[in-house]
């Protein structure tokens, strides 16, 4: 996993990301931070995987730069297009035969997951004493297929890709498909329509907004920085899922643009942001969401229980809960507005402070938030998923990307000719 932070203000956008990178071992010395262009001050960072589709992230990126040559955009928002719109297209890191291999692997896992939710509920059924038969066998696995293909084909489209982009993958994929259904399920009795069902989850896997969450190669991207004619730095995450049909699907989250017609200043947190959250909110985000739930949920109940010691009858415990409804929600309501005067006074402090930081400081907060996820690890029992140097880079209008803090796998001053070639090679 990760830990990687952007801090910003009009001045400038600090990054910092730890080096950890999680597999069967876990190594600390990934690289997470890279300059987006040798030209401008753009930088890009990645969470969750370091490979998309089988391809280092570091090749992507540096492949993308010598494309891009000394290319500048008038924003970020059109340099983050452009960025994306390098894997929208026939690309010889992607190709057709790599794009068909990685989606069978997606879509056999994920076929790997409904068939175990199968048997756990043959299981259950077969504990509570049931004889099975095969047709009721079969009615068991349409159940769970048909829930799931619900809940995926009842999701929008992924604004980046056409209306026929799921049907479509389904054509040109249908071996692949059928190959990954007949390996999955093996004997289990599949009916023609539940067969179906699956194809078309296959499709809404590479084409609905919803993320995938057994995607192996599902990556965090976040781009921030100046476009040639932006004043004051901005920030775009993205999520990347898979490209199908040489068409990338991905989702955008919430961007962040400072300067006077959006925020003075910004603390935004990526991959790993437990720790980050409970520092600027002032309780852990966990904790928060927990007591919430638990009031929403106790208080009727609280009131059930007046009712029954009280001694009321039936329709006078029905009349007690409808003529407290609307107090419940209001004594919930008024623990979320704790909630929210809990931010105003811990975040809004901080984010007035970092509105007025000069560049070095904006590094050093976004080094110390990633240093104190990386501590937390450290001294709990999870795994120390954080860790390794952390790379800090500041971008700014004026001095364009600089690193305050970089590790190499090589030592530098051993190796003058990198940096003398550097502006000379496209990468």
């Amino acid at each position: 996993m990760t830990a990687e932070i952007a801090v910003m203000n009009e001045e400038a956008v600090a990054l910092a990301a730890d080096s950890a990178i999680s597999g069967p071992k876990i190594f600390t010395s990934a690289n997470k931070i890279f300059a987006l262009s040798k030209h401008h001050p753009v930088a890009i960072m990645i969470n969750d995987s370091a490979r998309f589709l089988g391809v280092p992230w570091e090749t992507i990126i540096k492949s993308y730069r010598a494309q891009l040559g000394d290319r500048s955009f008038p924003t970020l928002r059109e340099q983050a297009a452009h960025f994306l719109g390098f894997f929208d297209q026939p690309n010889p890191l992607f190709p057709a035969s790599v794009q068909i291999e990685c989606n069978g692997s997606l879509f056999a896992r994920f076929y790997e997951a409904i068939r175990s939710a199968i048997e756990e509920q043959l299981e259950k059924r077969i504990i509570n004493g049931e004889s099975l038969t095969r047709a009721k066998i079969e009615r068991q696995v349409s159940q769970v297929i048909t829930e799931v293909h619900e809940l995926w084909t009842a999701e929008p489209d992924a604004p980046s890709l056409p209306s026929d982009h799921a049907s479509g993958v389904m054509t040109a994929y249908g071996g692949t498909i059928e190959r990954a259904i007949v390996t999955t399920f093996k004997k289990l009795p599949l009916s023609p329509r539940a067969r179906q069902q699956l194809a078309e989850i296959a499709g809404a896997l590479v084409s609905i907004r919803r993320p995938n969450p057994l995607c192996p190669w599902h990556s965090g991207v976040v781009i921030a920085g100046f476009g040639s004619e932006d004043y004051f730095p901005s920030l775009y995450p993205f999520e990347l899922d898979t490209i199908a049909l040489s068409r990338l699907k991905y989702s955008q989250e919430q961007p962040t643009q400072i300067g006077p017609e959006g925020d003075s200043a910004a603390v935004r947190a990526f991959a790993q942001r437990e720790q980050v959250a409970t520092f600027m909110e002032g309780i852990d985000v966990t904790i928060a969401e927990a007591m919430g739930a638990y009031w929403r949920y106790r208080l009727p109940e609280l009131v059930a229980e007046v009712a029954d010691k009280a001694g009321l009858d039936a329709k006078a415990k029905a009349k007690l809960g409808e003529d407290t409804r609307d107090w419940c929600a209001t004594t919930v309501g008024l623990f979320d507005e704790i909630l929210k005067e809990r931010r105003r006074a811990v975040y809004g402090p901080i984010v007035r402070v970092v509105a007025m930081m000069p560049k070095d400081e904006l590094a050093a907060m976004a080094e110390s938030l990633v240093n104190l996820t990386s501590f937390k690890r450290k001294v709990t029992e999870e795994a120390e998923t954080v860790g390794g140097p952390i790379d800090v880079a500041v971008i700014s209008k004026g001095d364009g990307l600089i690193w305050v803090k970089r590790k190499h796998y090589f030592e530098p001053e051993l190796n003058q000719q990198f940096f003398a070639n550097y502006y000379r090679r496209g990468r």
